[in-house]
């Protein structure tokens, strides 16, 4: 009992034949209904028209109109009164004649007829209701009355409508078989391309056929279908980034190890032996700096966005100048902020700090000697727009959207870096939606990094 409950609920299939069986049986029942109310009634009206066509046919001339007993003994009399009459009989008698009150078993029959207009009337007489058609001749005092007992009627009116229902009541298993079938041959394609999918191997990602399936589920599969391909991008991104990543590693690694090799064939020269120990420290802090990289991109692409209580802007930028203040002085650069007010910005503070740590860092690498750093901020439309500019050499158009994607380093460049610092910033960009942009400064000696904060994300500070 408990299967077929949660087979009705959770089923498609079933709760489409459930409730088009219902519905049509529902439909069904009230159409019989409504078929046997009609055919009763059309029964009745059919019957009084046969009354009305046989009292056209009669002649009021004839002996069975007479209107008195004639000769007719008293014993007769109360025979023919005690009589029974056959329910399907049609009782056909002149209104003035005492008859009447013997075959409707009343003595006053015939004086209630008498007040009746000539047409139809039910009539209650002795315990019996009856049918009553009053039809005049050539003139009113000459009138006929024909009866026939209501309880004949009625039955005849019930089979009438009975038979007419029957056919309506027949068509409900009937429905109920055909949209069972027609239910399961539907689905039946669901089924296959269903089995299909299960078979299939954790590695296939090909797309699914849509040619045979119907419309309304076309765009399900095709949806499918496109998760698909992303996936499969998405598997293709990891793999270059993994293998971009062990080649990265791998050449700092294999420094380190020649230069460990040489320090122990060295001579006794303590400069050559300070000099070899500073390649490896420098060595050693690339690759510090790459696993560090790695980590954090791998942390950006895991975590889901959970916004922070809010981070006063001015002072991350000033406690990141603080910290690349070393980086910055030996090439002589100004690093400035060009905003006047300050804003609260509702993002994780360690993704924030990620964000303009790497920006800034990126601006150190490719700025020349004595060039200029700045962050501007400025608001339009509910957008706050945050521009890190520098007076580099900035990036060709056609290599813009690449500098986002991991390990890419412009061609040209002598400055070492391992091409993740800008991925970490579109990563956790489209994280918090952000939209970022780039562009070379006016004039074209620089790179400009521009972020588009929606609102919801900052607000004006209160210190402002």
């Amino acid at each position: 009992m408990a299967g077929g409950t949660q087979k009705l609920i959770y089923s498609l299939r079933w709760r489409l034949a459930v409730g088009l069986s219902l519905l049509v049986s529902a439909m069904a029942l009230v159409a019989g209904a409504l078929s046997y109310r009609t055919a009763f009634q059309e029964a009745h009206e059919l019957q009084d028209v046969q009354l009305r066509h046989i009292a056209r046919l009669l002649d009021p001339h004839k002996p069975v109109l007479k209107q008195g007993l004639d000769t007719e003994s008293d014993e007769n009399m109360v025979a023919e009164s005690t009589a029974t009459i056959p329910v399907s009989d049609i009782v056909v008698q002149n209104i003035n004649s005492p008859r009447l009150n013997l075959i409707f078993g009343s003595p006053i029959a015939q004086r209630q007829l008498q007040k009746y207009a000539p047409g139809f009337y039910d009539f209650n007489s002795g315990g019996t209701s009856w049918r009553v058609y009053i039809h005049a001749f050539h003139h009113p005092d000459s009138r006929v009355v024909l009866a026939q007992q209501t309880a004949y009627r009625n039955h005849i009116a019930t089979e009438s409508a009975r038979n007419s229902m029957w056919p309506l009541l027949a068509l409900i298993p009937m429905v109920w078989l055909f949209t069972g079938w027609l239910t399961h041959s539907l689905f039946r394609r669901l089924q296959q391309l269903s089995n299909e999918v299960d078979q299939r191997r954790e590695n296939v990602l090909s797309p699914l056929p849509t040619r045979s399936l119907p419309s309304e589920v076309r765009p399900l599969v095709e949806a499918i279908n496109r998760q698909f391909i992303q996936i499969q991008a998405a598997q293709e991104h990891d793999k270059r980034f993994i293998a971009n990543a062990a080649h990265e590693l791998r050449t700092p690694i294999t420094a380190l190890t020649l230069q460990l090799a040489q320090l122990e064939h060295s001579t006794d020269d303590e400069a050559g032996r300070r000099a070899l120990l500073a390649k490896a420290r420098s060595g050693l802090q690339r690759t510090q700096q790459l696993l560090t990289q790695l980590l954090d991109m791998a942390r950006a692409q895991n975590q889901h966005a959970e916004p922070g209580s809010g981070t006063a802007l001015l002072p991350l930028l000033r406690g990141l100048y603080t910290d690349l203040l070393p980086l910055a002085e030996q090439k002589q650069l100004d690093m400035g902020v060009l905003s006047a007010s300050d804003y609260t910005l509702a993002i994780d503070p360690a993704d924030l700090r990620s964000i303009f740590k790497n920006l800034l860092e990126n601006a150190i690498r490719y700025t020349p000697k004595d060039g200029r750093i700045d962050v501007a901020c400025t608001t339009a439309e509910n957008t706050l727009y945050i521009r890190v500019s520098d007076t580099g050499c900035g990036v060709a158009e056609a290599e813009r959207e690449r500098i986002f994607e991991p390990f890419y380093r412009v061609a040209g460049q002598s400055e070492n870096g391992s091409g993740l610092g800008l991925a970490i910033v579109s990563t956790l960009c489209q994280k918090w939606h952000i939209d970022i942009s780039v562009d070379n400064t006016e004039p074209p000696c620089g790179l400009s990094v521009c972020l588009a904060l929606p609102a919801g994300l900052w607000q004006p500070s209160k210190a402002a």
